[in-house]
């Protein structure tokens, strides 16, 4: 696959959003389950474009649908330039996000013991001792 398969038809992959309001701006924290990805803020003026990645659409298309709605001259050059940061982040999917579940399976795998997930919490001690 090149490396630009992402930008075909980009497609934000499953992850938790939620909407923020803080000092950074309005706009939404896409939060990634599996760990793969740091959280992410997408502020709301980018919304129009990160909406649309659903994997239906062309980058013309995002471009064109997204500039309608803001009425404002958005570029092909503007939306390459998101989509590449959210494939970047490993926000889309497509062979980065591939490469790095595949990079933290293998880390995982090879971890001599695996990591409390639930210490602290769930009734479960935070002393590793304790845990022991």
């Amino acid at each position: 696959m090149p490396p630009d398969a992402e930008f075909d038809h980009p497609a934000v992959r499953a992850l938790d959003v939620q909407h923020v309001d803080g000092q950074g701006g309005a706009g939404i924290v896409l939060t990634d389950r599996l760990g793969v990805s740091e959280p992410t803020f997408v502020p709301a003026a980018l919304l129009t474009i990160v909406g649309r990645c659903d994997g239906t659409r062309s980058l013309a298309r995002i471009r064109a649908e997204a500039a309608a709605q803001l009425g404002n001259g958005l570029t092909l050059a503007d939306v390459r330039e998101v989509v590449g940061q959210l494939a970047e982040r490993g926000l889309l999917l497509g062979p980065r996000f591939t490469a790095a579940v595949r990079a933290a399976a293998a880390a995982f795998a090879g971890l001599p013991a695996r990591p409390a997930r639930h210490a602290g919490s769930a009734g479960y001690p935070t002393d590793p001792t304790e845990l022991r």
